[in-house]
């Protein structure tokens, strides 16, 4: 994926996002990356940022470490449940 296909995302989703940021709501996630497919990744979304002709959020994982993800290459974003 380059930035030049980004597919804009439904605003009520991005609306969701920053609720999960707000609230610091702990997240599963199924991604599409430049390197396949990534399904169940435990985080807390941490920051949305408009960039380079595309929008991303910046996902915080177990051990802290972050990783920045293009908003359309979310396949999945759903409440972790305990």
């Amino acid at each position: 994926m380059t930035t030049t296909d980004y597919r804009p995302i439904d605003c009520e989703l991005y609306s969701q996002y920053e609720v999960y940021i707000l609230h610091r709501t702990p997240l599963l996630v199924d991604m599409a990356t430049p390197e396949g497919m990534l399904h169940g990744i435990h985080c807390t979304a941490t920051d949305l940022q408009t960039r380079d002709g595309g929008e991303f959020i910046c996902l915080r994982g177990p051990a802290g470490e972050t990783r920045w993800v293009r908003l359309d290459g979310l396949l999945s974003v759903r409440p972790a449940s305990d």
